[in-house]
C-alpha cells in the first residue's frame, strides 16, 4: 500500500501511584480493540474504503503505560476524505475523551476540528451529529470505558492527535467521568403485517447504503427492502414509480435505546405482496390494468372461501 498521509494517535493511562509503568493486560487489549473499531467506524461514516486505511501500533513509551496507534492511508483515498477524517478523529476524542469543557486544549480541538471540517465541506454540528448519533461509535467506546474501568490503578486517560511533531488535537478524561460513556444497549422489534407504505424516493441502482424514502401513517421515513424478488422486479423496470405508488408489506419497525437516548426508528420492508403505481395493480404474481379489476377477480374468489368454510 502506497503511504499518502499518516497521523498518530497517543492514549496515555495514567496510573495512581508514581513510578509504576504496568496495567492489566485483558483490560490493555480490550481497550485497544475497542478504539481500533471505533478508527474503522469513522472511516464507515465517511464512507472510506476500509482496504484504504491501516491502523498501526508502534512502540510503547514509559510514563504510566502509553498506547500509540499510526492512520495510514492509502494513495488512492481523496485528499478531502483524508482531512474530514482527522476532523472527525478530533470531534470523536473531544465527546468520548473530555471531562472537562473548559480546558484550553479541548477549546483548541474545536477550533481544529472547525477549521479541518469546513475544509472538507461539513460543518461543526453535522460532524458532531454523525459522531454522537453513530450507534457502533457509542457502543465501542461504551466497552472501551467497561474495560478501562476493571483496572482500579488508573487516575487518567490523555488522548493527543499528532501529525509530523504537531498536535493537532488533544484532550483528558478523569477515572471518575468513565462511568458516564458506559450504556447500557436497548433492542426492539415489531412485525406490521399488510401495511401500506407510500413511495417517495426510490432506490433504482444497486447501491447498498442507499435507503428508499417513503410515508408511513403519514410520517415521512427512510427504509431498506429485503424483498429480492421484489428488488429484481425494480432493478429491471417491471415496476415503475409514479407519484402516489404504494405497495403493501410487512413492515419490521427496530427501535433501539442506548441509555437516556432514543434512536430513530430503523425500518425494514420484509415482503411486498402487491404494489400499485396508478397504472398497475400488482398482487403475488397476476398484474392488473385497475384496481376495479383486481376487485372484479379478488373479491368473488375470496367470498368463495368464505362460503367454503362456512359450508
Amino acid at each position: 500500500m502506497l503511504e499518502r498521509e499518516s497521523f498518530d494517535l497517543q492514549f496515555h493511562y495514567f496510573l495512581k501511584e508514581q513510578g509504576v509503568h504496568s496495567m492489566n493486560a485483558i483490560v490493555f487489549n480490550d481497550c485497544e480493540k475497542q478504539l481500533i473499531a471505533s478508527l474503522y467506524q469513522l472511516a464507515d461514516i465517511l464512507e472510506i474504503d476500509r482496504n484504504g486505511i491501516s491502523v498501526e501500533v508502534l512502540s510503547r513509551t514509559e510514563g504510566g503505560v502509553v498506547e500509540w496507534l499510526k492512520v495510514k492511508f492509502s494513495d488512492n483515498i481523496d485528499k478531502m476524505l483524508l482531512t474530514a477524517f482527522s476532523a472527525f478523529v478530533g470531534v470523536w476524542i473531544a465527546n468520548y475523551f473530555n471531562s472537562d469543557i473548559n480546558q484550553a486544549n479541548v477549546t483548541k480541538t474545536t477550533i481544529e476540528s472547525a477549521v479541518k471540517l469546513k475544509e472538507a465541506g461539513f460543518t461543526q454540528e453535522e460532524a458532531e451529529a454523525l459522531v454522537s448519533d453513530n450507534l457502533r461509535l457509542m457502543e465501542f467506546c461504551s466497552k472501551y470505558y467497561k474495560s478501562a474501568m476493571k483496572e482500579p490503578k488508573l487516575e487518567r486517560i490523555e488522548t493527543s492527535v499528532d501529525r509530523d511533531s504537531v498536535t493537532l488535537y488533544k484532550a483528558k478524561i478523569n477515572a471518575a467521568y468513565f462511568k458516564q460513556h458506559v450504556v447500557e444497549v436497548k433492542k426492539f422489534s415489531n412485525v406490521v403485517k399488510g401495511t401500506t407504505l407510500q413511495i417517495a424516493s426510490p432506490v433504482l441502482a444497486d447501491v447498498k447504503h442507499l435507503k428508499w424514502r417513503g410515508v408511513y401513517n403519514q410520517l415521512p421515513i427512510s427504509f431498506t427492502i429485503e424483498d429480492f424478488d421484489f428488488i429484481d422486479k425494480v432493478h429491471n423496470k417491471v415496476v415503475k414509480f409514479e407519484f402516489g405508488t404504494t405497495i403493501q408489506c410487512d413492515l419490521r419497525i427496530e427501535e433501539t435505546h442506548a441509555g437516556n437516548k432514543v434512536y430513530t426508528p430503523k425500518y425494514v420492508v420484509e415482503k411486498v405482496y402487491s404494489w400499485y403505481d396508478g397504472e398497475t395493480l400488482e398482487i403475488g404474481e397476476k398484474r392488473y390494468l385497475s384496481i376495479k379489476d383486481a376487485e372484479a377477480e379478488v373479491i368473488p374468489n375470496e367470498m368463495k372461501m368464505i362460503e367454503k368454510k362456512e359450508n
